[in-house]
């Protein structure tokens, strides 16, 4: 029986003198939390900047190949990735896309 609390004893006295001479390892992963902190902070300010709408116009002037002269009326569309527009109406050539 003595001998079976003595080995107890041991593994614990090991590990509370480990675990005392750990201040500074305490003090840099604290510090290093606050970082990685404002790192994130910084990341989700970001992601919301992004994910707010942004638009663009598009404007332009359609012409025919062989005269080089603005078509009198038409309708094109665009493509946003894999999406296409709606057909837009165009007159004189000249054509305004708000919102895209």
């Amino acid at each position: 029986m003595k001998l079976s609390k003595l080995l107890l004893l041991l593994p614990l006295t090991t590990l509370t003198a480990c675990v005392e001479d750990n201040d500074d390892l305490t003090d840099a992963l604290e510090k290093q939390n606050e970082i990685l902190q404002q790192q994130n902070d910084l990341l989700n300010e970001q992601l919301q900047n992004n994910n707010q709408a942004s638009t663009i116009t598009i404007s332009g002037t359609v012409v025919d190949f062989t005269t080089s002269e603005p078509v009198e009326a038409g309708m094109i569309r665009y493509r946003v990735a894999q999406t296409w527009s709606e057909p837009v109406a165009f007159t004189d050539g000249n054509y305004v896309i708000e919102g895209v």
